[in-house]
């Protein structure tokens, strides 16, 4: 009766709201919810847009799973983690549909990026600050300012778009770079294989009022607000990369900060948050427009003890940005998210104020580095800290005007996540997330890699019914598709049993292995051909992601367009036996 109660109102409410009941209505069940098991009971308040069950605090929708929840308003001793995922699959599915924001949504998006900036103070660290950044970061920062003044930052490109338009092995002919950079990052150390190519290949140089700003461009994100992204100009990005190349193993190789922060693994995060919603001893903090709230004036003092870093960090920022509209703005903040210091930087300084918060209640760093130890831990903006010492942390970071999202940070009850690992007393309660919207009539190659990609997932965790829905609109276009194992390039199933898939096999006598025929992506590279000196200087640089891929001098960077194609991949889950 509930279930058909509650199939009803869904079908009911999207008839009269539509497809924004999925993607922002419905996701408030999992914000209430989530409130409800840190603050220990629930509100009616934390459910606005949905009538009360009779009695309870918690919503007439979805009553059955909210029952083994809670009793009347408190979180029951005995609470579900399966019901706790149930809602949160349900009320969390439609919430990351890739779509277009109204433009409402992105104007609103802008102002905030604006009136953040804006509002932003001239922070000076503090010198216990100051203090406890040298004794986690002191080494790491000596090596990088003797890396510096060698000439031996790694630079690289990215693979992104940039403000001025260059794409692959355009951007390396490097036909721009600024006064700022040239006393840091000389021009022929940097981009030229020798001096001696300097007269005939010397860039433009711009002064400081030439630079290029930032650009700040609006992308799909969901229907509830659009992603911000921050596009470098190409000389910026150049020694950003380098930068962060640089920086990134001293900080993950250090015997102090290698156990606090971290940057190419999530699953130290996941642990602790795990073990934190088992023992509560364990917060989970998560801040706000983060890389937004970090000031230029703070990251300076911080790194003052290292004034060729400070000069380093200042030669590559972007100190205006401009907006969609052709505005042009000064920056306050040290750096935006498009910026490859940004990640690093930001997180040595809340690890650094995080720590400090701590350190002062203990009153020795020696000892709360000790204390730390597998209870503190930094991935961007993701915060784990002992949970005794949350609070004092939360009012240290909000201190430097960061700001904490108080809706995903968890103190109290046993709920934890971080790094894309959600917990309930041990037990992961993630959702899998829809990502395509499945009635567009736009099937492009990446709609059909998502939806085979969330059937997979939907089938790992016992959703099969949805995974065979799924399934049936992607076979529908492309025919059947095999079963495959999980690291597998192609298009198929990793649910189902080889015998009851349709496939097309066969045995590589060249290869000496089975091959099943399934569609695969295809990413084409820009083309662009280079050759003289950038040429030598790539191929120096080692500036290429396959060595052996004799085509890097004429094709590179991120792909402009992805489509799909059959093609043979190997496998191991069909058997053929080879003809003698």
């Amino acid at each position: 009766m509930s279930v058909r109660r509650d199939t009803e109102t869904v079908s009911h409410r999207i008839e009269h709201e539509g497809v924004s009941f999925l993607t922002m209505t419905l996701p408030e069940l999992a914000e209430g919810l989530e409130r409800g098991l840190e603050r220990g009971y629930v509100l009616p308040s934390d459910f606005p847009h949905f009538k009360g069950a009779s009695g309870r605090s918690y919503p007439a929708f979805m009553q059955g799973f909210f029952g083994r929840v809670f009793d009347v308003s408190r979180v029951r001793t005995d609470a579900d983690p399966v019901a706790i995922r149930a809602i949160r699959q349900i009320s969390l599915f439609f919430k990351k549909i890739n779509e277009v924001a109204p433009q409402a949504a992105v104007n609103a998006q802008l102002r905030k990026f604006v009136e953040t900036d804006y509002n932003l103070r001239d922070s000076v660290a503090s010198t216990s600050l100051r203090r406890t950044f040298r004794f986690l970061f002191g080494r790491q920062l000596d090596s990088l300012t003797t890396c510096i003044n060698a000439y031996q930052v790694p630079v690289g490109h990215g693979p992104g778009a940039t403000a001025d338009g260059l794409l692959g092995n355009e951007k390396f002919l490097q036909p721009e770079w600024t006064d700022r950079l040239e006393h840091i990052f000389p021009y022929g150390e940097y981009c030229l294989p020798s001096w001696r190519f300097f007269k005939e290949h010397q860039p433009r140089y711009l002064n400081e009022l030439e630079e290029r700003p930032v650009k700040v461009t609006p992308v799909p994100k969901t229907r509830r607000k659009p992603r911000l992204i921050a596009i470098e100009p190409t000389a910026h990005q150049y020694v950003q990369q380098g930068l962060m190349r640089a920086l990134v193993p001293l900080l993950e190789g250090d015997p102090v900060s290698a156990g606090l922060i971290g940057f190419t693994d999530q699953e130290p995060n996941q642990r602790m948050a795990l073990e934190g919603s088992k023992s509560r001893e364990i917060a989970t903090l998560d801040l706000s427009d983060a890389s937004d709230r970090v000031s230029w004036s703070l990251v300076s003092s911080l790194f003052g003890w290292w004034p060729d870093v400070v000069a380093a960090l200042d030669a590559c920022r972007s100190r205006s940005a401009v907006l969609p509209n052709g505005e042009t703005l000064p920056l306050k903040k040290f750096a935006s998210m498009g910026s490859a210091v940004c990640f690093p930087v930001e997180a040595m300084v809340f690890t650094a104020i995080a720590f400090d918060a701590i350190a002062s209640e203990i009153g020795n760093r020696k000892e709360t580095l000790a204390w730390c130890q597998g209870s503190f831990r930094v991935y961007g903006d993701d915060i784990i800290v002992p949970s005794h010492h949350a609070h004092r942390v939360m009012s240290a970071l909000e201190g430097y005007d960061l700001k904490v999202n108080t809706t995903k940070t968890f103190v109290s009850g046993n709920f934890r996540e971080s790094c894309g690992g959600d917990f309930y007393a041990g037990v992961p309660v993630n959702p899998v997330y829809l990502r395509e919207d499945v009635d567009t009539a736009r099937r492009e190659a990446r709609w059909f890699s998502s939806l085979v990609s969330t059937a997979n997932l939907l089938a790992g965790c016992g959703r099969t019914r949805t995974a065979e829905f799924i399934r049936s609109l992607v076979e529908r276009d492309l025919g059947p598709l095999p079963a495959v194992e999980e690291t597998s390039p192609g298009l198929g199933w990793t649910y189902l049993d080889p015998d009851t898939c349709r496939a097309q096999i066969r045995w590589n006598p060249k290869l000496q292995h089975t091959e099943v025929k399934t569609y695969v992506q295809k990413s084409p590279a820009h083309r662009f051909e280079i050759d003289g000196p950038h040429a030598l200087f790539k191929t120096f640089n080692g500036d290429w992601s396959d060595p052996i891929f004799a085509g890097h001098l004429e094709a590179s960077g991120r792909p402009s367009c992805v489509s799909i194609n059959k093609r043979w991949i190997g496998t191991s889950l069909y058997e053929l036996v080879p003809e003698v």
